[in-house]
């Protein structure tokens, strides 16, 4: 009966073991931004269309962190998202330096999307702008590279007697990135 028992234990042990094997693990990147989209960033609007609104305050390295998080879930950590687009800042959480932390779409399969949304009133020209600040790897699986890229959108929801022309405008900015050892 012991011997039984031995045996039953080393398969249980074993067969435990391949199955916690999987790559489930943080995964880290070094990620780059596009050079020329950051110098000179080109802004798409609703109303005035395409447009040039010069360098933009994202920094071009990045090293990103990806953890699984909860019912499959995944959290990008990022550097600390304190950045000045189309004249409004974006900030996850104010006076902080730390990386910020993102809750996002399933960690075993992607595309990836992290998104985070703002909403403040500006008194001239009179409006609540909305925002919204969207992470995405297109990848399908995360592997030694990744690529994709961050999209900015500004929606102006107020007065219609404003000055301001545009309603709806985006700036996309691509990506890639390799991986790093965690």
């Amino acid at each position: 009966m012991m011997r039984g028992w031995k045996r039953w234990s080393v398969l249980w042990a074993v067969g435990a073991g391949l199955v916690g094997c999987g790559d489930s693990g943080p995964k880290t990147y070094d990620v780059t931004l596009d050079a020329a989209a950051l110098g000179d960033a080109t802004r798409v609007c609703s109303t005035t269309g395409t447009s040039q609104v010069g360098a933009v305050d994202i920094p071009a390295q990045q090293r990103w962190t990806i953890r699984e998080s909860g019912f499959g879930g995944s959290v990008l950590q990022v550097p600390d998202i304190h950045y000045t687009l189309e004249g409004s800042l974006i900030e996850l959480d104010e006076e902080d330096t730390e990386p910020d932390a993102i809750e996002g779409t399933t960690f075993d399969q992607g595309p990836y999307e992290y998104v985070l949304f703002n909403t403040y009133v500006q008194p001239e020209p009179r409006g609540t702008f909305y925002q919204a600040l969207r992470y995405t790897i297109a990848d399908t699986e995360l592997g030694d590279s990744i690529s994709g890229f961050i999209w900015f959108r500004n929606e102006l929801a107020g007065d219609p007697n404003t000055t301001f022309p545009d309603k709806e405008c985006t700036l996309t900015f691509p990506l890639t990135g390799r991986r790093v050892e965690d």
